[in-house]
Formats: C-alpha cells, structure tokens, sequence
C-alpha cells in the first residue's frame, strides 16, 4: 500500500506516499512530472498523485479496463497512458487529462498481463504463462505482431525489459532466473 522511491546513486530509499487505500500494481510517470498509479482493492481504479504525498485524486477513466481492472501502466511517445487490462487481453490508450479512452487493441493471449513495455511506437506485452510477446505500434490503429519465444522454458513470466541491441529480457519467477531472447526472431540468448 506504498510507493518507494530509490536513490540509484546513493542505494537510498524514500518512501513517497504511504498508506494508501489499495495496493499499486502499476506506476506510469509522464515527462511534467504526474505520476499515475493502478489501485487495487475494493474499488480498482487509476490515480493521479503529487510529489508532496498528500493530494490525490481519482481519474474517472472511461470504458472497462478488464474484470479486475487496470495492471500495467506506460506513456507512449505521445504523452498517452496505456493501461494493460488485468485479466483480459486488451491494451487501452487514455488522455491522461482527460481520462477519455482515445483507443484499445487486443492479442490472442488470455489475459494477465505481467510485462507492458515501449520502445517508440511499439508496445511490448507480456502474460503470465506462455511463450510469446505481442507488439503493437500505437502510431497507426493498432496492429499486432506475435513474437514466439524459442526454446522458452517460461512457466511464470512476471516483467519484461528491453534493450537498445534488440535484446528481450523475461523474469522467469518460479526458475528464479532472467531469459534472454533476440526480439525479432525469438531465439533464445541465455
């Protein structure tokens, strides 16, 4: 029920808002500074909060944002919110002051969604069970890629990275182990 801010250099951390109504299962910040978290609880729901720790409003965000409302949290190169549906298969594309739904696409996953990343115009999706990542460029209306991790040994995937040599890294949970993959052809790096 709290967001901590880490200090890289230091190793330092500071605990910026506590005790809030729910638990955050995803944090967004935008380049002015507004912070954007996905509660849960009894009333799931996305935040908008200040640096200071005290003011905090709900963003009355329209559409459904799957049955257990919204998980990951990103901005696209537009200054968008996208917000990853928690147990459904949708990617959602919000004003982030407004709170209107500009847009949504879907993959054939199932749903419970536990990696959302961007690079440029490109989301990268990743569920908790299986052996692919979805891409979708959110410059045009959305269209979806599948990459098929090769040779995975995923049984519990829970995040995802990217680097600038086109390299995909998977937390493998219960292997306690970070695969490494090529991005576009899904080969298996170590």
């Amino acid at each position: 029920g709290s967001v901590v801010a880490v200090d890289l250099d230091t190793m330092t951390t500071q605990t910026v808002w506590a005790d809030l109504q729910s638990s955050p299962r995803g944090i967004a910040m935008f380049p002015n500074g507004d912070i954007f978290l996905a509660m849960n609880g009894p009333d799931t729901h996305i935040v908008k909060l200040d640096w200071n720790g005290v003011s905090w409003e709900h963003e009355d965000f329209s559409g459904s944002i799957g049955s257990w409302g919204p998980g990951k949290l990103g901005v696209d190169n537009q200054d968008r919110l996208i917000v990853a549906g928690d147990s459904t298969h949708y990617v959602y594309i919000y004003d982030p002051n407004t709170g209107n739904l500009i847009d949504s696409f879907t993959h054939s996953g199932a749903g419970n969604i536990l990696g959302l990343r961007f690079v440029d115009s490109k989301v990268y999706v990743l569920e908790i069970f299986g052996d692919r990542v979805w891409v979708g460029d959110l410059d045009t209306n959305p269209i979806q890629t599948e990459v098929i991790l090769q040779d995975s040994n995923l049984d519990y995937s829970h995040g995802l990275a990217l680097d600038n040599n086109g390299r995909l890294y998977i937390a493998n949970y219960y292997a306690s182990k970070i695969e490494v993959y090529d991005i576009s052809s899904g080969a298996w790096i170590e």
